[in-house]
């Protein structure tokens, strides 16, 4: 069921219900206006009947009022014209109605008990009549009842004739709502019909596809929204197959081997550098096979092993195994991979890489090889300076000791020589900072009979050969002085 058709059931129905609602308030409206209009003119000969019948009824002239009874009877639509008196004796009838055991029934009693005229509606000699009852008063005295009766078969041919007229009109109003309806129905579901095409258009890949927009409502600017939608789809479309062609070409052109592997362990996708590893004609050589991962592996424990870990750690890194190509060869793989999961956290695949790390391991033996080789020439050469920087230790501490010994000696030289300057010079000092632990540097002080000798000498050489010199020196001035 279409859009279009829809709208006019939906409001076909509504327009049906107002038409009917108002043909029907029409019709009681005109069947109210009748029967009051009869009521009115009813009531309006009851009483001028009344008045003038009832100074004949009194004067008991009984011959007038059949005349102008019957003149009433035959000039309108009143069907009938009796009077009665209270004992219920028919004075006068144009047709016979007033005759019966029931002619004063409760609503005539009640009609002359109150002195006031009413009306109803009966039927006789299957007509429907309005019956109007009035008490014929004199002198305040209640003498007999008026009855007429009013025919309704010229009301109800009239409101047979308007319910034919409300029927045409209904019908007519109907048809002008099916007219009104399907414009209706065809001025909303149009533009929305041209939407729909252009979704199945956009959907079979046309982007170029436009609404024209004809209207400045709720529907254009649908139509304009849905344009702005077109161009802006249009667009990602493009940057997500530039972002796929990109991505593709490096998945494609890859030096690892790439991968997509469900939980069964299945291929879901793989690129044709893992095919080359693998030793496989094809990526798609991959993919036919169920657990197709599961049969490259030398360890049967492994593929549970790397799975525990992607189900503890949700990744893993560099995980070595032993895997088997097609052809049979062994080679010593390396494997990178995570777990991809969903929104509610299900497990929809496990990606990552493989490479192949045979040649790098025989590399990494070998430079492992020539880095022990060459560890073991250093801790050789290491043992041999170890020895070398022992002995050199222990003549060190020899030579050390020597010279210690030599300062020790030309302290003792020095010392007295100082307190000799203390002694004849108390503000004196001396500043003797040698460059070594010994030095060729000294001062001789000796006093004579007319005087001081002071001597501040430098003697060849440093260290201990310079110490050997004053040595040599001091000892030869205290034999001259003395001498």
């Amino acid at each position: 069921m279409n859009i279009r058709l829809k709208l006019i059931l939906a409001l076909l129905p509504l327009l049906i219900v107002i038409i009917t609602v108002f043909t029907t308030y029409f019709y009681f409206f005109e069947s109210h206006a009748i029967r009051s209009e009869i009521v009115k003119r009813g009531n309006a000969v009851t009483k001028t009947f009344t008045q003038m019948a009832a100074t004949y009824i009194f004067e008991m002239d009984y011959a007038t009022v059949p005349d102008n009874a019957q003149e009433l009877v035959e000039s309108g639509d009143v069907a009938s014209v009796a009077v009665i008196d209270l004992r219920g004796r028919t004075l006068i009838d144009t047709r016979g109605f007033g005759k019966g055991p029931d002619i004063l029934d409760e609503f005539c009693k009640k009609a002359i008990q109150s002195k006031t005229r009413n009306h109803r509606q009966i039927r006789r000699e299957k007509e429907n009549f309005l019956e109007f009852v009035n008490p014929v008063v004199s002198v305040g005295k209640t003498i007999c009842l008026l009855k007429m009766q009013i025919s309704l078969k010229p009301a109800e041919d009239r409101l047979l004739d308007v319910a034919k007229k409300t029927l045409i009109l209904s019908a007519c109003m109907i048809l002008a709502a099916l007219i009104l309806a399907v414009f209706l129905s065809k001025l909303l579901a149009d533009p929305v019909k041209k939407l729909l095409i252009g979704t199945q258009e956009i959907a079979g890949g046309n982007l170029n596809c436009r609404i024209e927009i004809r209207s400045q409502d709720e529907i254009g600017e649908l139509a304009h929204n849905f344009n702005k939608m077109s161009k802006s789809l249009k667009e990602q479309i493009l940057r997500l197959r530039k972002a796929e062609e990109k991505y593709r070409s490096i998945f494609e052109n890859a030096v690892e081997g790439l991968f997509q592997i469900g939980e069964d362990g299945s291929f879901i996708s793989a690129n044709p550098s893992l095919s080359r590893i693998l030793g496989t004609d094809s990526p798609e050589a991959l993919l036919v096979l169920p657990n197709s991962m599961k049969q490259y592996y030398t360890n049967p424990d492994d593929p549970d092993m790397l799975r525990q870990i992607l189900l503890d750690k949700e990744r893993v890194s560099g995980f070595e195994t032993l895997l088997r190509r097609r052809d049979g060869s062994m080679f010593l793989a390396s494997l990178s991979a995570r777990t991809v999961r969903d929104p509610q956290g299900q497990i929809l695949c496990y990606e990552g890489s493989l490479v192949d790390i045979t040649e790098h391991d025989e590399g990494a033996q070998k430079e492992l090889e020539a880095s022990f080789r060459a560890h073991l020439s250093l801790t050789q050469a290491h043992q041999k300076l170890e020895t070398q920087n022992a002995t050199l230790t222990r003549a060190n501490k020899k030579i050390i000791a020597s010279i210690r010994y030599a300062r020790m000696i030309q302290a003792s030289i020095l010392t007295p020589n100082l307190r000799t300057l203390e002694t004849l010079f108390p503000d004196s000092f001396v500043i003797w900072m040698p460059k070594d632990l010994v030095s060729g540097d000294f001062i001789f002080s000796h006093a004579v009979e007319d005087g001081v000798l002071i001597v501040v000498a430098d003697c060849t050489g440093h260290g201990v050969p310079g110490a050997l010199m004053t040595m040599i020196v001091s000892s030869g001035l205290t034999k001259i002085v003395r001498n």
